[in-house]
């Protein structure tokens, strides 16, 4: 009774382990997307802001045929802003300011072919500050965004082990799983089979029913393999209906066993939702190598049951 307890607690805290991990990818996922809207977001603003200013240059300069080159003189403040932050991009404007302003004194009062300031000469000196701040304001978010961005892509590819959908471990964990079954099998003189399951046409399976839909299916996939493989056998999904399996203490020939036990479990899903779902048999494609008996290093498992998966499908 001890010893069920025992085995029912360790299947409850692997389970416990995997959701937790599946948990911190959908967060390092979130906050990754969070960060591309907020970047599109800041892209989508500075560029309305310099339609409205070659808008108001197009509707302007048959009066102020000078407009054309305030719009340079802005565009080139913006662009120290996003390079070099607010405090340069200001100091560039009062420049910008500067020599505007000695212009209309000119104007004013050496020349004096105007007779006062128009709403044109304001909209400029207005426009240099404020483009010189926003512009600065922008490329300084742009920036954290960035890095910010680039270290959760780091953290995702690098510390993320558990794939999104399925809650199962990912390539990149399944390969670490494996070499290290492949360590302990030939250190300890132990069999071990590294298995391959392939949904077949799983492309046209997303596309006939939507992605929602497959992600559905993968799911179901992956409850019923939990329900038939061992807590120590190492599960992960590798892309693209693509499922891996290390199965340790297990000769190559009792491969067969497994794969009829997966067979008739998986074999039968449902997809679509509400009233279009439906139940389908899907065509499942193995494939399997076993360490010792064949091949001694993780690329050499894997090639071998590729190449039986592949010999499978045809």
């Amino acid at each position: 009774m001890t010893q069920t307890h025992n085995l029912t607690s360790r299947t409850e805290r692997i389970r416990e382990g995997h959701k937790q991990k599946a948990a911190a990818s959908r967060k390092v996922a979130a906050e990754l997307r969070k960060a591309r809207s907020e970047l599109y977001l800041f892209i989508l603003l500075q560029f309305i802001v310099l339609v409205i200013v070659f808008l108001y240059m197009a509707f302007t300069i048959t009066i102020h045929p000078l407009n054309y080159l305030w719009v340079v003189v802005f565009l080139m403040i913006t662009i120290i802003g996003f390079l070099r932050g607010v405090m340069a991009a200001l100091i560039s404007s009062m420049f910008a300011i500067f020599g505007y302003g000695s212009m209309i004194l000119y104007e004013l009062y050496i020349a004096q072919t105007t007779a006062a300031m128009n709403v044109n000469d304001i909209v400029w000196l207005v426009f240099f500050p404020a483009g010189a701040f926003a512009s600065g304001l922008f490329g300084r978010r742009m920036d954290d965004l960035l890095k910010s961005w680039h270290q959760l892509r780091k953290m995702a590819e690098e510390h993320v082990t558990v794939e999104r959908v399925t809650g199962f471990p990912n390539e990149r964990q399944f390969r670490s799983d494996l070499n290290i079954e492949i360590s302990r099998s030939l250190r300890y003189k132990h069999s071990m089979t590294v298995l391959l399951m392939e949904i077949a046409y799983f492309p046209e399976l997303v596309r006939a029913y939507g992605k929602e839909a497959a992600d559905h299916l993968l799911r179901q996939v992956s409850g019923q393999i939990e329900s038939v493989l061992r807590d120590v056998d190492k599960k992960a999904y590798l892309g693209n209906g693509l499922f891996g399996f290390v199965l340790p203490e297990t000769g190559i020939e009792s491969a067969d066993i497994v794969i009829r036990r997966l067979h008739d479990r998986v074999k039968t899903c449902r997809v679509g939702s509400g009233k279009s779902e439906k139940q389908i048999e899907i065509q499942l494609r193995y494939g399997y190598s076993g360490c010792p008996q064949k091949y001694q290093t993780a690329h050499e498992l894997l090639e071998d049951a590729n190449r039986m998966l592949n010999l499978y499908a045809s």
